[in-house]
């Protein structure tokens, strides 16, 4: 055998095994703390771990991108949307408890809603009261990211994000 053939053989190889790692891994997604995934009239629940580090004051980035796993301060879920005949009439509540110590005054964390593929800017955000955040939308497409980032908190306990897809009582027009 040649040596053109062997490095060709090589080269070939190689090049099956950047594609082999790019299909097995993928490109970074906003699923890298898994999906929540959610149909009307129905209320999921899941705990997640601990955020143990505060965001460092020089990376004021919020998007899901930014977010990669491992993070010490953020945390980025998938959140799939099975969605009713008529979706115009219901509402998605998506809730944050935290469970943690305060670092400060302030528990600051921030709960993040972001179209999925990500857009120019989130499409809404809440912050941590008395350890709780609470986002409302009407979900009119299926796919979208939830961003959860310590800002100030100490989070040791984990968290739980709630998604409670239900009809919408009160003023049409008004979350």
């Amino acid at each position: 055998m040649g040596v053109g053939v062997r490095r060709k053989g090589l080269a070939t190889l190689a090049a099956a095994s950047v594609l082999a790692a790019a299909v097995i891994h993928g490109p970074a997604r906003a699923d890298d703390r898994g999906e929540i995934v959610v149909s009307h009239l129905q209320t999921v629940k899941k705990d997640f771990p601990g955020i143990p580090v505060p965001m460092p004051l020089a990376d004021i980035s919020y998007n899901p991108a930014s977010c990669t796993t491992p993070s010490p301060y953020c945390d980025r879920i998938s959140l799939k949307v099975n969605l009713p005949e008529h979706p115009e009439d219901a509402r998605a509540y998506v809730t944050l408890d935290w469970q943690g110590t305060q670092a400060s005054a302030l528990n600051y964390c921030i709960l993040y809603l972001w179209d999925d593929p990500e857009t120019t800017g989130p499409i809404k955000d809440a912050s941590c009261e008395d350890n709780k955040a609470v986002i409302d939308f009407l979900p009119l497409k299926r796919d979208y990211q939830l961003v959860v980032r310590n800002f100030t908190a100490t989070s040791g306990e984990g968290y739980t994000l709630t998604v409670n897809y239900k009809n919408f009582e009160g003023e049409p027009g008004k979350l």
